[in-house]
């Protein structure tokens, strides 16, 4: 082999690596951009308040699902003192961060309180294992839509850490189930021809178990209970001792 024929065959080599680790780094920037994490599986995320003597407690919750730069999901504001707000959300990935995920979620809300509903915008920051939802002076937009009057003064004030998506559908499933059943399950019926109704609840999922405190307008109980869940966290027993 030649001086030339060396020469162009060192040329190709180096010519194919270069071309293989540019290929590579494409990839892997591509790779970075991806706004999905995880597509097809929930992120969810909560803040529990202090419990106090009624069971009574502040929970808020959001769930988010992404596919590409568009998320939908559901987010509650059930305040133990104020009015609840809940409600479905979609809308998409208007920020990333340096390595590709999801920075800001700008969505509509349908939002459910009180009797009443509407929709309003929604700006979500997402963090590292944590969601902050955002706050601002709110103004109708032409389309109906509760909107915010200046977005460049949105505080991120409310701030929510990741958790198991079925820790919050446990504690709704039980909670739901005392607030239906609680007449039957009772071990002590209502005074006066009264119905009981439940105050409060608090779950211990550690040990299936927690507390409840209902009342009749006459007469008030506070107790234990326990519980066992099967697939997909369905109930299939409760007893309030």
């Amino acid at each position: 082999m030649n001086k030339k024929t060396t020469y162009i065959v060192i040329s190709l080599l180096i010519i194919i690596i270069v071309g293989a680790l540019w290929y590579k780094s494409s990839q892997d920037k591509i790779a970075e951009l991806d706004t999905s994490p995880n597509p097809g599986v929930p992120r969810c995320l909560a803040q529990f308040g202090k419990v106090d003597k009624q069971n009574l407690y502040d929970k808020y919750t959001l769930k988010m699902l992404f596919n590409g730069d568009k998320v939908n999901g559901e987010l509650k504001f059930l305040p133990a003192e104020k009015d609840s707000k809940l409600g479905k959300f979609e809308g998409t990935v208007t920020e990333v961060d340096e390595a590709g995920s999801p920075k800001i979620v700008s969505a509509i809300w349908e939002v459910f309180a009180e009797g009443t509903s509407n929709k309003e915008e929604l700006r979500i920051m997402l963090g590292e294992g944590k969601a902050s939802i955002g706050f601002g002076e709110m103004v109708v937009r032409g389309d109906g839509v509760y909107g915010y009057k200046d977005p460049s003064k949105i505080a991120y004030s409310l701030d929510l850490v990741t958790i198991p998506c079925g820790d919050i559908d446990e504690r709704e499933i039980v909670d739901n189930n005392l607030r239906l059943d609680i007449a039957t399950l009772s071990p002590v019926k209502a005074q006066l021809g009264g119905t009981w109704y439940v105050v409060g609840v608090f779950v211990d999922m550690t040990k299936n178990s927690g507390t409840v405190v209902y009342e009749d307008g006459h007469t008030q109980e506070k107790r234990e209970f326990v519980y066992t869940t099967g697939e997909n966290n369905s109930l299939t027993s409760m007893m309030i001792k």
